[in-house]
């Protein structure tokens, strides 16, 4: 039984329309999907190639951006099938279409935080290097055992040691007394906290200027690429190590938990199908560019790029784009992030604004503060995320839409059966001791909605009744776990790389 009871669905204006009466237009749309799908996990597809190979690679990466297609399509026709909410005009969020709304509260808050925090302690990080590199140094103040003063410069670094080899600002190893307070971390902490506390209309105008760095900077990491020279030797066609293949690259394209968010954010005349199609495509081309170039121009890549880069090893300029990189698109990356999780607290009715405010935003930048010098912590938010992720932006919305199907089928039945014991139809019965057929929805799945709206989610062509939606649902789903079972063996595999 759920523990929640049912709750109406909401038909006060939404959040965006109170604050920010104008909708987000398509370009808007596009740019957030964009960014939502170009996080830190692309920055291992160049040594991903290098290792997997270019066919299997990019495989995988036209699979997985397939199946993130049908999932959030998936979720985004639940949400339609809302009463009343055919034109998204209601504030339906994640928790909304399941039961044991808490549960699931805590798993999305969970995948969601997670990442927040490890972009920011990333971001810091990334701010207190460029800051070093400008310099010649970055500062801090040490709490303990007395507040004073701290200075880091690059020479002091151990590039055997650090996150994956990376060289980290104020190691934990070099500076292990009490908490470190970098200027790396205040500047993002004022850049970046305020723009969390805004909706998600409020943030377009950042997300449309990462999107447009993104591509700007992307550019010109595949010029000095080809000015670096190619070695097709670097890129074999099949590679000789698949086990982080899935993990990199399935989770790259996690894009259904920012859905609910952005349909009763966009305007009526923008469609969700082609927002999520085109953001796809678009998302495979770069990976594509990216991935291969990076491959075949870099001997043994590290598995984030960047670092490489930021040594000036193909230019300082190319250095410093890679640091305004981090900075511009993983960093907006963060209020998306937080927009996210609030709307799903707040128009859920979990917590206030003002409380979801500061679950969302100050505990992430508070925490991040702690963590900042932890790269054991890293490796555990970086499993949080990878199984999280896959239950919460896979296998839940595919779970939901399955048995949407199955209770429509168990219904449509039970019409027929009715229809057929009327008046009109005496002759028809059950049979002794038979009873109606009831609702075959799982009990995780609260049985909320009805078929008023809709978003295609499978080709017309392909799929053209019910039935055969419910089969592709299950096929999908399927293939979904299995790629997330991979990916989680492939990490361990790999030892948490």
């Amino acid at each position: 039984m759920s523990s929640k009871t049912t709750r109406p669905t909401s038909t006060r204006p939404t959040s965006d329309s109170i604050e920010a009466p104008t909708k987000i237009a398509y370009w808007g749309c596009l740019a957030i999907c964009v960014n939502n799908l170009t996080g830190p996990g692309m920055l291992d597809l160049p040594a991903t190639f290098q290792e997997s190979g270019v066919i299997p690679t990019i495989c995988v990466i036209f699979l997985v951006s397939i199946l993130s297609s049908l999932t959030s399509l998936s979720l985004a026709n639940l949400i339609a099938k809302k009463p009343n909410n055919s034109n998204f005009r209601h504030e339906i969020e994640y928790s909304d279409l399941f039961g044991y709304e808490r549960l699931t509260h805590f798993l999305f808050f969970c995948t969601i935080m997670s990442q927040c925090i490890a972009s920011i302690v990333n971001v810091a990080q990334v701010i207190d290097a460029f800051i070093a590199t400008l310099a010649p140094r970055t500062y801090a103040v040490q709490f303990a055992p007395g507040p004073e003063f701290v200075a880091w410069q690059e020479g002091e670094c151990d590039h055997g040691k650090g996150y994956h080899g990376k060289c980290l600002p104020f190691q934990k190893d070099l500076y292990n007394q009490g908490f470190i307070f970098t200027l790396g971390y205040a500047v993002a902490t004022v850049v970046l906290l305020p723009l969390g506390l805004m909706n998600l209309t409020e943030n377009v105008s950042s997300q449309l200027l990462s999107f447009i760095l993104l591509l700007v900077f992307l550019a010109e990491f595949v010029v000095a690429f080809i000015i670096q020279g190619d070695d097709v030797s670097h890129v074999p066609l099949f590679g000789t190590n698949y086990f982080s293949l899935f993990g990199v690259v399935f989770f790259n394209f996690a894009l259904t938990p920012t859905i609910p968010s952005l349909l009763h954010s966009k305007s009526e005349d923008t469609s969700i199908y082609k927002v999520i199609f085109h953001s796809n495509i678009l998302v495979v081309s770069l990976y594509v560019v990216l991935g291969y170039f990076g491959a075949d121009s870099i001997p043994k890549v590290p598995s984030n790029f960047l670092t490489y880069l930021s040594q000036g090893r193909l230019g300082f300029e190319t250095g410093i784009v890679s640091d305004l990189f981090s900075f511009f698109i993983i960093g907006l990356g963060i209020p998306l992030f937080q927009v996210v999780m609030r709307n799903n607290l707040v128009n859920t009715r979990m917590v206030t604004e003002r409380t979801g405010k500061f679950v969302t935003v100050i505990v992430p930048w508070t925490l991040s503060w702690f963590l900042y010098q932890g790269d054991a912590v890293v490796d555990v938010l970086s499993w949080t995320g990878l199984v999280l992720n896959g239950i919460v932006g896979y296998l839940m919305p595919l779970y939901a839409a399955y048995s949407f199907y199955s209770r429509a089928d168990s219904e449509s039945e039970h019409q027929e059966r009715s229809r057929l014991l009327s008046d009109d139809n005496p002759g028809y019965s059950y049979g002794v001791g038979a009873t109606p057929p009831v609702s075959i929805l799982p009990k995780f799945i609260k049985p909320r909605i009805a078929p008023f709206g809709r978003v295609s989610v499978f080709p017309k062509w392909i799929v053209k009744s019910q039935q055969q939606e419910k089969t592709a649902t299950m096929i999908l789903g399927l293939l979904t776990t299995a790629i997330v079972v991979l990916a989680i063996i492939g990490k361990i595999i790999t030892g948490g790389q």
